[in-house]
């Protein structure tokens, strides 16, 4: 049996690494690989999701004020 590490970093907009690395884990597991699963993150979009899957830690979210005035919701994780 083959073995694999699916780690690729988020898809902007589209996947987490997380969800990324599970969606390619999946396909090489019907493969026949043995594949381990690390998302990764360059410290831009998804890094904090990235942590999250590794560490754990408590999300915290709180109404903030975008560039613009315009009201938004900010996330954060608290480790």
């Amino acid at each position: 049996m083959s073995r694999a590490l699916a780690c690729p970093a988020s898809l902007k907009g589209v996947l987490s690494a997380a969800a990324a690395a599970e969606a390619l884990a999946r396909g090489l597991r019907r493969g026949g690989a043995d594949v381990d699963e690390l998302p990764v993150a360059d410290g831009g979009e998804g890094t904090a999701d990235a942590l999250f899957s590794v560490l754990g830690g408590e999300w915290r979210e709180a109404e903030v004020v975008d560039a613009f005035g315009a009201p938004r919701l900010g996330r954060w994780l608290v480790l």
